[in-house]
This record gives C-alpha cells, sequence and structure tokens, in this order.
C-alpha cells in the first residue's frame, strides 16, 4: 500500500512537470491498477477521459486512462528434445526429461501488464511409425478412416493415407487401402398365376407367350441394383359361367327367311351361336337345326271329267268356269 501511495505521488508529479513543461496541447496519462482520484492542480478526476486542464494560465487537454493489468495466465506444453520453443524473445530447449520455466511480461488491452509464466517439458524424440489398414464395404456403406468419412459410390478400390497419433504421442503414418464390392441383393422370389384365352399371346419380360405352362425369368428391379426371380403358372382360360347349351329346332318355307342371333338365314341347316343373358354375365350356346317346312299330310290327287254345253258355267273349288 504504501508503495502505490509513493507510486501515485511520483507518478502526479512526473504528470505535473509534463503538463508544465510540454508544448503540447495534448498529454495523455494511463494509470494501471489505481483506484484513487487523480489529482492535478486543484482538479481531480476518477474515471477514465478527456478533460481541459489549467496549467500555469494554459489550457491543456488530458486524456486520462484507467487500466487494470491482467491476472497472471500460466502455459503448459512440450516439445521433443533437440527442437527449439520460441516464447517471446526466448528460446528455450533442453534434453529429453528437464522441465523448463519462463516468464514474459505482455500488454494488455487497456495498457496494462499482463504477465505469462510457461512450464516446458522436454520428451525423447519421436521416431514417426508407418502402417497399414485394409478393409472391405458395400456399395452405398461409408467407412471412417481417422475423421475423414468415405462414401462408397461404386466398385472398386479406394486408398487413402492420414497421419495420426500413436499411444506414444508420435505421428503414425498409416495407409488404407479399402476395397468396395458390390451391394449385396436380397433377391426377391415372386410367383405370378394367370390365364389367357387360347389363341391369345402372353407377354412375360422379353418372352411372348402363347402356350400354357411354367415360365421363369429374371427380372431386375427399377433401380437398377438386384434381380428378382418370376415363375409364371399360365393357363388358358377357362368360363367359369354354368354355361347354358341349348338346341332348337325349326323350320321354314323354301325362300324365306329366318332370323337366328344377329344372322338372317335362308337355307337349312344347323347352326350355332353364342348369345350373352340380359344380366350381361355368361354366354349361352344355341344350337339351330333348320329345315325346310314339309306338308305331313297324304295328299289324295282325284282326277275327275266332265262337259257343258257352250255357253253355260262350271263351278270348280273357288274358280267359275
Amino acid at each position: 500500500m504504501k508503495y502505490n501511495k509513493i507510486k501515485s505521488i511520483l507518478t502526479l508529479l512526473t504528470v505535473s512537470f509534463c503538463l508544465s513543461a510540454t508544448a503540447q496541447e495534448v498529454v495523455n496519462v494511463r494509470l494501471c491498477d489505481e483506484t484513487a482520484p487523480f489529482l492535478i492542480g486543484c482538479s481531480q478526476f476518477s474515471t477514465t477521459g478527456t478533460y481541459s486542464v489549467d496549467v500555469d494560465g494554459t489550457t491543456k487537454t488530458l486524456n486520462l486512462i484507467y487500466g487494470h493489468s491482467s491476472p497472471a495466465t500460466e502455459l503448459k506444453d512440450t516439445i521433443e528434445a533437440g527442437q527449439t520453443y520460441l516464447f517471446a524473445c526466448q528460446q528455450l530447449s533442453g534434453a529429453a526429461g528437464a522441465e523448463l520455466t519462463a516468464s514474459e511480461t505482455f500488454t494488455n488491452v487497456t495498457g496494462c501488464d499482463s504477465v505469462v509464466n510457461l512450464k516446458l517439458k522436454v520428451k525423447e524424440a519421436c521416431t514417426p511409425t508407418t502402417g497399414t489398414e485394409t478393409a472391405t464395404i458395400k456399395v452405398g456403406e461409408s467407412y471412417l478412416f481417422g475423421c475423414e468419412v468415405i462414401e462408397a459410390a461404386g466398385v472398386g478400390p479406394i486408398t487413402r493415407t492420414n497421419t495420426l497419433v500413436n499411444a506414444a504421442g508420435c505421428d503414425s503414418v498409416v495407409t488404407l487401402t479399402l476395397t468396395v464390392e458390390a451391394a449385396s441383393c436380397d433377391t426377391a422370389k415372386v410367383t405370378l398365376n394367370d390365364s389367357i384365352i387360347a389363341g391369345e399371346s402372353y407377354l412375360f419380360g422379353c418372352q411372348i407367350l402363347t402356350t400354357e405352362g411354367i415360365f421363369v425369368d429374371t427380372l431386375q428391379k427399377l433401380d437398377g441394383s438386384c434381380d428378382s426371380i418370376v415363375t409364371l403358372n399360365l393357363k388358358f382360360y377357362v368360363d367359369e359361367c354354368d354355361t347354358a347349351k341349348v338346341t332348337l329346332n325349326d323350320s321354314i318355307i323354301e325362300g324365306e327367311s329366318y332370323l337366328f342371333g344377329c344372322q338372317i338365314l335362308t337355307e337349312a341347316g344347323t347352326y350355332v351361336d353364342s348369345l350373352m343373358k340380359l344380366d350381361g354375365s355368361c354366354d349361352s350356346i344355341v344350337t339351330l337345326n333348320l329345315k325346310y317346312y314339309v306338308d305331313e299330310c297324304d295328299t289324295a290327287k282325284v282326277t275327275l271329267n266332265d262337259s257343258i254345253i257352250e255357253g253355260e258355267s262350271y263351278l270348280f273349288g273357288c274358280q267359275i268356269l
């Protein structure tokens, strides 16, 4: 405390002398770790600021800055034997196992002292080591090597080199050989059941099928990755309706016509047509046996001989002869 008071008095005397003796109109004063007001003449100042001061009848400008010293900072670091450590303007080095100390005073942002104390350890010099690493992944997977994430976009080898720190704290240069294989496919097996009408065709993959049977094809997924094995059971279409079968017998007089479904018939014969039920569900197969009309009577043939007098008439059936 006594030292601070003496320091303050000396500072005040020095500033007063400078203000009196200098020809400069502006004088800068910086006080570190000072809490008492700054006295000059009959004036006192306790905060940082710019002031006008009358010195021997002359007005001077005083820039007063109150600053504070920073707490001491402790640093710890390590070097290898044979290396040199630059600390401010000091160059530090030593043998393995040595512990060196150094102190340096810097200026902080307020313009006051900032003391930094360094403790420096010296360790055995490192000999860099080398190593190799191999791994295998699939396309689409990733691999962490050091701090790098390696993405496998396609099949093929990938090589990387990285400098890591081994257990002794020394550098270790590691070379990675990464093998990328095709992605494993979970092959899907699909069975299809379908039917066609006899005479029609069916497209199955790249095959055009016209017969019944079991067919197998390997189809690729849309993303081009894995295959799907598809088995097709193909059968001819069987009408599950209870198809009615009807037989018609009819006759026409020769020269007349007969309407059968959408057909107009003019000749005797056997005709087949599929007619749909009124509800539109299933067909009925209708067979028509069409014959010419024949009179089943036993017609008698009679011959008459008769005579009339010229000028008379004769009634024959509905005829007057």
